[in-house]
């Protein structure tokens, strides 16, 4: 049960805030290289902003993987989470059948009893 708490807690994995920043980061700064190629006309300049351009798509690729794979993580946390919530509420109700079966087999019949 201390596992479940554990996990609950942490969501486990990266943060995804971070990574979205890091994404939102890399694509202003796409979105102000091709500005600039868009500007420049300069052949050499224009090849060096495309390659520039190309580090950032592929950037941008691998933090989107990233954060699909936090995205996937914190959705099995999240279920696994929600079958072991159900587990431990199935043994509680069923100690507390057990209990009460055991209880009420345990009363004497005290209409039994007063007739006597």
């Amino acid at each position: 049960m201390a596992t479940f708490w554990r996990r609950a807690k942490s969501g486990g994995g990266v943060d995804r805030g971070n990574l979205r920043e890091q994404l939102n980061k890399v694509l202003a700064e796409r979105a102000e290289v091709d500005r600039e190629i868009a500007m420049t006309e300069d052949v050499t300049a224009r090849h060096k902003l495309r390659a520039q351009r190309d580090m950032l798509n592929a950037k941008k690729a691998a933090l989107g993987q990233r954060l699909d794979e936090e995205r996937d993580r914190h959705a099995v946390v999240v279920r696994t989470n929600e079958i072991e919530r159900r587990n431990i509420q199935t043994r509680i109700l069923t100690n507390a059948e057990r209990m009460r079966l055991h209880v009420t087999t345990n009363i004497p019949n005290w209409n039994h009893a007063l007739s006597i």
